[in-house]
């Protein structure tokens, strides 16, 4: 079995890196998210938007999920 940094990710948490919330809430959870093969970034890093093809506006609306093969997730679909 491959270590947690070897194994390709299952997908990005993507938070608000403005909201103080967030900001907090993401950092602590990365542990535990890392065991299940996600990683953590801010929905303002210049690949996110990039790779979502959202505006700056609609990027900030919620939080998502990015899943490895692309597929989009926001809102309470992402939380579960």
């Amino acid at each position: 079995m491959k270590n947690l940094h070897e194994r390709k990710p299952e997908g990005w948490v993507l938070y608000d890196g403005a909201c103080g919330f967030c900001s907090r809430w993401a950092p602590l959870r990365k542990r535990a998210l890392a065991k299940r093969g996600f990683l953590i970034a801010r929905l303002q890093a210049d690949w996110v938007a990039e790779k979502l093809h959202l505006s700056d506006a609609e990027l900030a609306t919620d939080f998502r999920l990015l899943l490895a093969d692309g597929e989009q997730l926001a809102g309470a679909a992402a939380y579960r």
